[in-house]
């Protein structure tokens, strides 16, 4: 079989460049590709590059000394386009929202006790009461406390030891030295009392729409209803008796809930409105305790102890509302129809 034959196809000799022009280069239409768009031709050698485009925004975020494009030396504007650009993002105030858009909010801030009609609301209080004593009371776990109670119970042991048996020999010789007067102050420390007190306080603020009493009805709430519940829980862990058996057959003697619940109460009450309020407070618990003692009913210890954990209670309880609704706040500004921004500062008096 013959092979097959070849031909060779000799390139034509390149055209001659007349005197005086420079070699350029020129674009070779490949088949099947269109060719209305030529590619860009590369400047003459030695020639100046175009200007850029001088009518850009100077930007609002850098200082006056490096925003400047007329200055040809900046790292930022290059004088060549061709070698990159910055571009920021538009600010806060010139993003434009949604108007069907609804509030943001922080999904970590506490509850909020009011309506959305700026009052103060019932249905929202019961709905956010169990949350708010169980952070209550993860406030009580502190080394403070611990400290403190820890303190308060090597105190209890002796008194207990030392001064009881001595304390219910004096009562039990001379029984009722305030007569009439212990059976009507015993009565400021019984649940009877206290409970149409706290309720009277929270609708009060609720008919008054008073923020600073509302928050006090609450705490004060919170932190009985938690000296009752660690009262009630110790003494049926310690079952102790007390100098009479004519109440409770004589059990359940520590620690003293007339105590614990009036010095949490009286502790509420002097975080909130302070000393010129709250002592005559711990005055009037420390009477009311003072009848459980007078009437037998309870041993020095049981009152001490009570009383050292009805303020702990009352402090703690008190010092976590006082931070989740604080009489004076500062805080970020957005007018969301103006889109301003700025500071804002809101007391209460």
């Amino acid at each position: 079989m013959p092979a097959p034959s070849t031909t060779s196809v000799e390139p034509e000799p390149p055209a001659a460049i007349p005197a005086g022009k420079s070699l350029s280069s020129k674009a070779v239409p490949v088949p099947g590709t269109a060719t209305d768009d030529p590619p860009p031709s590369r400047p003459p050698a030695g020639s100046r590059l175009p200007e850029p485009n001088r009518s850009r925004e100077p930007s609002r975020f850098l200082p006056d000394d490096i925003d400047s494009e007329d200055d040809p030396e900046s790292p930022i504007f290059p004088r060549d386009d061709t070698v990159g650009f910055i571009s920021f993002s538009p600010s806060f105030r010139d993003r434009e929202e949604p108007e069907d858009e609804p509030p943001r909010t922080d999904p970590d801030a506490p509850p909020s006790d009011v309506d959305n009609d700026g009052r103060i609301s019932f249905m929202k209080d019961l709905k956010h009461l169990p949350s708010m004593l169980w952070h209550d009371n993860l406030s009580l776990y502190t080394w403070r406390n611990a400290i403190i109670l820890g303190a308060a119970t090597g105190g209890t042991l002796a008194i207990r030891n030392n001064l009881d048996p001595r304390v219910r020999s004096y009562t039990a010789e001379h029984p009722e030295r305030w007569g009439k007067a212990s059976v009507v102050l015993r009565h400021f420390g019984e649940y009877t009392t206290h409970m149409p007190v706290l309720v009277g306080t929270y609708a009060l603020s609720l008919f008054s729409d008073n923020d600073k009493l509302h928050e006090f009805s609450l705490a004060a709430i919170s932190a009985y209803s938690l000296s009752a519940m660690y009262t009630v829980a110790i003494k049926g862990v310690t079952d102790t008796s007390r100098p009479t058996t004519e109440f409770q057959d004589g059990r359940y003697g520590f620690p003293s809930y007339h105590a614990s619940s009036t010095f949490s109460f009286a502790a509420v009450i002097d975080e909130y409105y302070g000393w010129e309020v709250g002592v005559p407070a711990y005055v009037t618990a420390g009477i009311v305790s003072w009848t459980r003692i007078d009437q037998r009913e309870h041993d020095l210890s049981d009152v001490f102890f009570g009383a050292v954990l009805g303020v702990v209670i009352g402090k703690s309880v008190s010092a976590a509302h006082l931070q989740a609704h604080p009489d004076f706040r500062v805080g970020p500004y957005v007018d969301p129809e103006t889109k301003a921004t700025g500071v804002s500062i809101e007391a209460k008096f």
